[in-house]
């Protein structure tokens, strides 16, 4: 899923368009009913669009305005291509795949689901490093837990990358990076169940 990946710049977002006396409302409500904050609502968006729906006429718009400064969805019959519009998104992506242990770590885990053992071993990215940055990628939701598995009586996940590709391109204006997810992800979206259509 998706959602974790945007909700950084999703809840930031919120909080700097809705007035102080609106965004107060939504934290209390969510914190109160929900037990959560804007940005863990996002990974939940149903909850967070309703409390939107409380406070505002036009929610909706809302949301959709600041999906459409995110991010742009183009699909097909299985995949779904996102272009990353924000620019801390398109920085942090930079980043990632400016690093070489990142970048191999991602690569190989972007078609292939992995346990953490099999992931090091492919990439030749030490256990200390390397667990420390997969845990950073789960964090930033660039990799998920796809499912658990036994292995020696005891229960292992297995992760991939949310995306089977990205692309860079690159021009004088301005740097556009497009990554390609399967449809049935875009699906189970939170997010993508409430603001888009195919």
């Amino acid at each position: 899923m998706i959602d974790r990946f945007f909700a950084e710049v999703f809840a930031k977002k919120i909080k700097e368009r809705l007035d102080k006396n609106k965004l107060k409302k939504i934290e209390r409500e969510l914190f109160l009913i929900e037990g959560m904050s804007i940005k863990l609502s996002i990974e939940f968006f149903e909850k967070l669009h309703l409390q939107l729906k409380q406070i505002m006429n036009d929610s909706e718009s809302f949301e959709l305005q600041i999906l459409d400064e995110i991010c742009q969805i183009q699909s097909s019959k299985d995949k779904a291509v996102i272009t990353i519009l924000d620019k801390s998104l398109i920085n942090e992506l930079l980043y990632d795949f400016g690093d070489d242990n990142i970048r191999r770590i991602l690569l190989t885990i972007m078609k292939n689901e992995l346990v953490i053992t099999d992931i090091l071993k492919q990439t030749h990215v030490s256990k200390t490093s390397g667990y420390r940055i997969i845990e950073d990628l789960i964090i930033k939701g660039l990799i998920i837990e796809t499912k658990m598995i036994l292995s020696k009586s005891k229960k292992i996940s297995k992760f991939k990358c949310i995306f089977e590709e990205i692309v860079f391109r690159l021009n004088n204006e301005r740097i556009l990076i497009e990554i390609v997810i399967p449809k049935k992800d875009l699906e189970k979206s939170s997010i993508m169940k409430i603001l888009w259509q195919n």
